[in-house]
């Protein structure tokens, strides 16, 4: 029982993680973006 109860488990899990992974790359990749230059122009006022 307990081992049928793992392997569902790590099923789930692992279905979960790669129906995550493309949100998880995407967040990261927006975190890692390094920021946008700021414009010239507006730094002149």
């Amino acid at each position: 029982m307990l081992a049928a109860l793992d392997g569902v488990t790590a099923d789930a899990a692992l279905a979960a993680l790669q129906r995550l992974t493309p949100a998880i790359q995407a967040l990261l990749m927006h975190e890692l973006a390094p920021a946008p230059e700021p414009d010239p122009w507006e730094l002149r006022g």
